[in-house]
């Protein structure tokens, strides 16, 4: 078991890495990937957050340069598919065809194998049981657990808010960040790629538009923030860091679990204006 879980984590930390530096020989990015916070907890956890992360951000990275790769590392995250809900329109804005068909593609093989394997029941079981349960879970779970989400629904949830009022709020976040989003892609130029910018953006807006996700789940955040830090000019990280909007969102994810203990659960309005911010920082 401990071999097992130290090659998982191992694994994980060197695709996250990969992705967000490639071979880049710049050490201060080196060493912000390996301290990042959610670099350790999701090791410590055994959790997917630095492999997710690895696909969402190569994917968009390679979008252009290396399609039916991009596409391929895009289909795998169909096993945690909420996190994957914006990629189809950042393809699109960049015109990647060829990815988006590699994605497909690869969406359907992968949701045939289980089918193939143990049979056509594996996915009827999958959404009478499992997905109930996910819902559950979500609306009437309990304790420490509960504390990691850090959604606008949570946050509601864990203020006395019935999950009627929760789903609602969720709505309007979700509204919002889609919005700015949409006036940011109208007014990005093509570039030919998909920056640290970009990525960014779509990363954040994602965390806030789901209902259920973790704070490891971030993780797509920080590998965001190191690209920018990577990629852009002088005068748009001075941007960022005179709002103090980039150490606010690096430390985000384990502020908001520390918040949501102290029944203090603003992460997701946070994050809300942090996606304001990136949205309104001119592309380079």
């Amino acid at each position: 078991y401990w071999l097992a879980l130290s090659l998982w984590s191992l694994a994980g930390l060197v695709a996250f890495m990969f992705a967000t530096t490639f071979w880049s020989t710049e050490r201060r990015l080196i060493i912000l990937s390996l301290i990042a916070p959610l670099s350790f907890f999701n090791i410590a956890l055994g959790q997917n957050g630095l492999l997710v992360a690895a696909l969402f951000i190569g994917g968009l990275r390679l979008a252009k340069s290396k399609p039916i790769f991009s596409g391929i590392l895009i289909g795998c995250l169909v096993f945690k598919p909420t996190l994957a809900i914006l990629l189809p329109l950042a393809l699109l804005i960049e015109r990647c065809w060829l990815a988006i068909l590699s994605a497909a593609a690869t969406v359907i093989i992968l949701s045939a194998l289980p089918a193939v394997i143990w049979g056509p029941s594996i996915w009827q079981s999958y959404l009478q049981q499992a997905v109930p349960f996910q819902q559950q879970l979500l609306e009437h779970g309990t304790g420490l657990f509960q504390m990691m989400k850090l959604t606008s629904f949570m946050s509601m949830s864990l203020l006395g808010f019935d999950n009627n009022t929760a789903y609602q709020v969720q709505v309007i976040f979700a509204l919002v960040a889609l919005g700015l989003v949409a006036s940011y892609a109208m007014r990005r130029e093509l570039k030919g790629k998909l920056d640290g910018l970009d990525i960014t953006i779509f990363a954040a807006a994602t965390l806030v538009i789901i209902p259920y996700s973790h704070f490891y789940d971030m993780t797509l955040l920080t590998g965001g923030l190191l690209l920018i830090c990577k990629e852009c000019t002088m005068s748009n990280k001075e941007l960022i860091f005179r709002s103090n909007m980039f150490g606010i969102l690096w430390a985000l994810p384990i502020m908001g679990f520390l918040l949501n203990i102290f029944n203090l659960p603003i992460a997701p309005f946070i994050l809300l204006i942090g996606l304001f911010l990136l949205c309104h920082i001119r592309p380079q």
